[in-house]
């Protein structure tokens, strides 16, 4: 978009003109929270596309929500740019994952040297291009941290010299609900 506006013609240099008149104009939509890593994994291009997004005017996803995010942030990220894909993306490192990878299925609190190989893993995948650190505290093994621990805080400050963002999925989306604000 070069202008908007009323404006002498002859002042616009543009290789197309719209005329908007009557009708919205708005940027592209995003949409925070979706599950569409498989999707723009997949072998089929019009998966790729993302059309289901696009069509409804969403130009950016944000994906690897509910804890899920992959940790190697760099080979899910070079893979969508060489396989191309037809939205913007931003891709959250998962605490899951990193919990996962450090700590197993377990239902432990780590010590000092695992909670600073998760932070390494959040650090890691920060520096690779993550958008920020996702959590869904009622999924396994994510439950298995202690709400009064210091392990979620710990990861999600150190997303912060990379301007991460915290997105988070309640611990109860049903039953317990004020607890899980809380």
């Amino acid at each position: 978009i070069v202008f908007m506006g009323q404006s002498n013609p002859d002042n616009v240099k543009a290789t197309k003109i719209i005329d908007a008149t009557d009708l919205i104009v708005t940027p592209g939509f995003i949409d925070p929270h979706t599950h569409c890593e498989d999707d723009l994994s997949a072998s089929d291009v019009t998966l790729r596309r993302n059309l289901i997004y696009l069509h409804q005017g969403v130009t950016t996803v944000l994906t690897g929500n509910d804890g899920y995010g992959t940790t190697d942030t760099k080979k899910q990220l070079d893979e969508w740019a060489d396989g191309g894909i037809g939205t913007n993306v931003g891709l959250f490192v998962g605490f899951g994952s990193v919990r996962n990878k450090v700590l197993g299925g377990s239902n432990v609190t780590p010590n000092a040297e695992q909670l600073n190989a998760m932070k390494a893993l959040v650090v890691k995948s920060m520096q690779e291009g993550a958008f920020g650190l996702s959590t869904a505290l009622s999924y396994v093994p994510q439950s298995y941290s202690k709400r009064s621990g210091y392990e979620v805080k710990d990861l999600a400050k150190a997303t912060q010299p990379f301007g991460g963002v915290y997105d988070t999925h309640l611990r109860s989306q049903g039953s317990g609900i004020l607890d899980a604000i809380k």
